[in-house]
């Protein structure tokens, strides 16, 4: 019974560490290519009546410290974003996970009695 609890006690410790181990790649890659997200442009660098010739929708912004619009992405721009979300979420969940894998497979390693002793 108490080697149960101690093996309880260890796989517990193991699912804290795996779970404090994991990164956050994909989190970061999905907040990066957010396709909804508008880019700020200040407003020295375009008028507002440049953005209502060019037909894109914007938001005014008027700031204690800038002035400026937040436009909304063009077709493309979205694309991309989607294209990195969908070839890059599987390389970052890899990347996340990695770390939890290894420990886990660590532990079982040493739970198995196999050991390595080098000659």
């Amino acid at each position: 019974m108490r080697r149960l609890t101690q093996r309880a006690i260890m796989m517990a410790a193991l699912a804290l560490m795996s779970a404090s181990c994991s990164g956050g790649a994909t989190g970061t890659l999905w907040e990066n290519t957010d396709p909804t997200e508008r880019i700020y442009i200040p407003s020295t660098e375009i008028t507002q009546a440049e953005l209502e010739r060019r037909g894109v929708k914007y938001e005014t912004y008027h700031g204690t410290l800038l002035d400026g619009y937040f436009v909304e992405k063009s077709k493309l721009q979205k694309f991309r974003d989607y294209a990195f979300r969908a070839l890059g979420t599987p390389v970052t969940v890899t990347l996340d996970t990695a770390a939890g894998v290894t420990v886990v497979g660590v532990f079982v390693l040493l739970e198995s009695g196999v050991y390595y002793t080098p000659r």
